[in-house]
């Protein structure tokens, strides 16, 4: 989907990666999107919150984390900082 929406005239400024989805995890689909080409931000949205969380979702390529419970302005403010460096 994300590299379809490259294709057509509305491509995806940003895209919000659950990092805990069944079959493949954000992880993997984040590397996926990077080594098939994906130059947008990807933020990582996870549950996960212990020490080294955020730089494991970085080093799969993730620009930004998000860690749940989201609080609204942080999720305005990082998802514009990510697609503002587009």
């Amino acid at each position: 989907m994300a590299e379809r929406s490259l294709a057509g005239d509305r491509p995806f400024g940003v895209i919000i990666m659950d990092m805990q989805m069944p079959e493949m995890d954000g992880y993997e689909a984040t590397r996926r999107l990077r080594r098939e080409g994906w130059k947008r931000p990807i933020v990582a949205l996870t549950a996960f919150a212990l020490p080294g969380d955020r730089e494991k979702c970085l080093a799969a390529g993730c620009d930004e984390y998000l860690p749940k419970p989201v609080d609204r302005e942080d999720f305005w403010t990082r998802s514009a900082i990510s697609s503002a460096t587009d």
